[in-house]
């Protein structure tokens, strides 16, 4: 992981690219949010990114017309986020009584 940040909901967090190894099969190369979880001293992987590239579109023959009126291949991307996502900030937010809302998250009423 490349960084490290803690901000909004304050689940601190590390994000960068997975290894060749770790990558999604058949894509150009990933990247990752892993949430850091206080209570258990561990991480979770909370969203992941893949650059597909134009190898899915060449497989399943996805096109489109380009302004000069060419076929060409399409560029993909997929994005996925986890409804670990949720728990990890019930986790980090909440206590044995009720689930807790960071302060930053919470709507504000109008004046």
């Amino acid at each position: 992981m490349t960084r490290t940040r803690e901000r909004g909901a304050r689940v601190a967090r590390a994000q960068g690219r997975k290894s060749a190894n770790e990558k999604f099969a058949g894509s150009l190369y990933s990247m990752s949010v892993e949430a850091y979880v206080p209570a258990t001293g561990r991480g979770c992987q909370a969203g992941t990114s893949h650059c597909l590239g134009q190898n899915f579109s060449k497989m399943f023959g996805i096109e489109f017309e380009a302004e000069d009126r060419s076929k060409q291949l399409a560029w993909q991307n997929s994005w996925g986020l986890s409804t670990r996502t949720i728990g990890i900030a019930i986790m980090v937010h909440g206590d044995d009584k009720a689930r807790l809302r960071a302060a930053r998250t919470r709507g504000r009423c109008p004046r």
